[in-house]
């Protein structure tokens, strides 16, 4: 997801807000869940998106609709959360708002998503033999996301935030090729 430093800002507020929420009710795993189901289900629907995007329908009318869809299945104040983008014109951050709500969430829970890369798909041993070491070696859990990239030819590149590990067989044919030239 590509995320727009200019809105981040912005995004950030909601997002704080949400979570000071959730602290108080005791309730951000809850919140954090279905702040993601809104948002899934928001993408996962284009002609919702569009219908939240589209400037020319009344806030009155998304606000009907952010409530005849989520009120059984999410709390009050992610509604109340939808409302307010809907009101200052701002749905279309909610991506964002749940990017930094996210972003919270796993501060506060001692979590990191790493990326990995194979050129072949692991098998689950060797899944969970990585993600323990991992979870020692980041002294947190982590939340793998597991991709097959068949020009590392071998090995593994693994992406914890701004860190790369490059342990692939590509990047080791590379630096040999600068020591023989």
């Amino acid at each position: 997801m590509e995320i727009d430093k200019k809105q981040l800002k912005i995004a950030k507020n909601y997002s704080n807000a949400l979570l000071k929420i959730a602290k108080e009710q005791n309730s951000i795993d809850k919140f954090y869940e279905q702040l993601k189901s809104v948002k899934d289900c928001i993408n996962n629907t284009p002609n919702l998106k569009e219908f939240f995007n589209n400037p020319l329908i009344s806030t009155n009318d998304k606000k009907e609709i952010i409530y005849k869809i989520f009120y059984k299945d999410v709390d009050l104040q992610i509604i109340n959360i939808l409302n307010l983008l809907s009101d200052n014109k701002r749905l279309n951050l909610l991506e964002t708002v749940y990017y930094c709500f996210e972003q919270s969430y796993e501060k506060i829970n001692s979590v990191q998503k790493v990326s990995i890369e194979s050129a072949v798909p692991l098998n689950n041993e060797s899944k969970k033999r990585l993600q323990k070491i991992l979870t020692t070696k980041t002294k947190s859990s982590i939340i793998p996301e597991y991709k097959v990239k068949t020009d590392i030819i071998g090995g593994l590149i693994i992406k914890i935030n701004d860190k790369i590990i490059d342990l692939s067989l590509a990047a080791k044919i590379k630096e040999m090729e600068k020591q023989l030239i």
